[in-house]
């Protein structure tokens, strides 16, 4: 049967008032057939979809549908239009930070052009928005032993994000022997359109503005963190005039996605690096990145050069007190799989939880470990009689559980891929998905 425009409307709408009610396999299905259904609809039909969403509904209404839809779904190409949708709204920078910050960590957009265009309207709002008097200091007038990190999230050692900023610091500090301040900048403001389970970024005190001099490991990171909080606005204004008062050779954007970042390159040098495989969206002259990426690669400026990062400060060493599969009441016949991650409730879906019950079924002695905060997953697995699972639980004693692992098990995911490199250095062979973080 065909599908007219004003059907999808109506199934779309429907899907979006009910969303809480509807459970996932029924969701996920009926999302399916709603992507299956705009494919069919000839260009005019889906020109007055759009029509609809940008003049018959309210804007609160157009931003909530488009949230489901980006965050919910594979949908790339409707995806684009509500972007584009919303990026054509007026709304402050505090509201366009939040926004980015939900397409960012929930979107699943690979589309380089498409994010960077929110990230440059924040950064335009922001600047238009300060009264900032900056001066790009001449390099001969910098101090050369001076360096500025900011980052979006600093948690506890566990967080892989978290370790690669420490050996980081560790290293320009210790080794190098340059002074480091590290700003926070965490995105955690509540708000002000309702959007379909928003992530707020977490940091050290939630909804806290602090002097940071903490003890990582050795390292001792000093600085400062800024929530966004009713005073944001000042204090950044403050982190900026800091910035420029300390003149520092460079300041390195080190998994930051706060436009907040991007106003420093009025002061000096910027080098910007994501904690995934992408590269950073980010007005940086310089971009950090693992491995080559040509479709992003071919968008950045020709002011920017893209340096790719042969080496990781990270150094792994081998527990010698490491458990024995005793300890843990582990047979020794049985064949341990570790599946690991702070995400796991986000990062594993259905398809996963598919492969792994083929997986099963090949063998009876395979046994997957998970480890790392899931209830959700753990309540999923559970109800699948056919996988046999340990669930760990957060830990912070990686190296010494991986050499009882006979393998480990990446799901696809965007991360910076620390903990399979942990399971490298424990000679425990990566199995990872195409066009993941490994």
């Amino acid at each position: 049967m065909d599908v007219n425009y004003l059907v999808w409307i109506r199934e779309c709408i429907d899907i979006c008032m009910h969303i809480e009610d509807i459970d996932e396999h029924s969701l996920k299905k009926r999302l399916e057939i709603l992507e299956n259904n705009y494919l069919n609809l000839n260009d005019i039909e889906k020109n007055k979809i759009n029509e609809f969403l940008n003049n018959e509904i309210s804007e609160d209404d157009c931003i909530y549908i488009a949230s489901i839809i980006i965050t919910c779904t594979s949908f790339d190409e409707l995806k684009e239009i509500m972007i584009n949708n919303i990026l054509n709204m007026e709304y402050d920078w505090i509201e366009g930070c939040m926004i980015e910050t939900q397409i960012v960590a929930r979107g699943n957009i690979s589309n380089y052009v498409l994010l960077n265009k929110i990230h440059q309207k924040n950064v335009k709002l922001m600047s238009e928005r300060f009264e900032l008097h900056l001066n790009y200091i001449p390099v001969i007038e910098r101090d050369k032993n001076k360096i500025v990190i900011i980052t979006s999230s600093l948690l506890a050692e566990y967080h892989a994000p978290t370790k690669v900023l420490i050996r980081f610091v560790h290293v320009l500090q210790e080794i190098m022997r340059y002074d480091v301040e590290v700003f926070v900048c965490p995105l955690n403001r509540k708000m002000s359109h309702e959007w379909y389970n928003p992530v707020y970024m977490q940091n050290l005190e939630k909804w806290e503005t602090k002097r940071l001099k903490i003890n990582y490991e050795d390292t001792i990171i000093k600085g400062y963190q800024i929530s966004m909080g009713t005073n944001v606005e000042k204090e950044y204004q403050m982190m900026l005039e800091l910035i420029q008062a300390w003149k520092p050779i460079f300041v390195f954007q080190l998994g930051n996605i706060n436009p907040i970042g991007d106003l420093t390159c009025e002061i000096t040098t910027n080098v910007a690096k994501s904690m995934s495989i992408h590269l950073p969206v980010s007005n940086a002259e310089y971009l950090l990145s693992l491995k080559s990426n040509k479709d992003e690669e071919k968008f950045i400026s020709r002011k920017q050069e893209i340096i790719y990062q042969k080496k990781i400060p990270e150094y792994f060493e081998c527990d010698k007190n490491a458990y024995t599969r005793n300890e843990f009441g582990f047979k020794e016949n049985w064949f341990l799989i570790a599946i690991v991650g702070n995400r796991l409730d986000i990062e594993i879906d259905e398809k996963f939880i598919e492969i792994l019950k083929k997986m099963q079924k090949t063998d009876s002695n395979i046994i997957y470990v998970i480890i790392g905060e899931c209830e959700i997953l753990k309540e999923k697995i559970n109800k699948k009689e056919t996988i046999q699972a340990v669930f760990l639980g957060k830990r912070g004693d990686l190296m010494k559980i991986y050499p009882m692992m006979d393998l480990y098990l990446n799901p696809k995911r965007a991360g910076g891929g620390h903990s399979s490199l942990m399971a490298l250095a424990a000679e425990v062979p990566v199995i990872t998905l195409p066009d993941c973080d490994v």
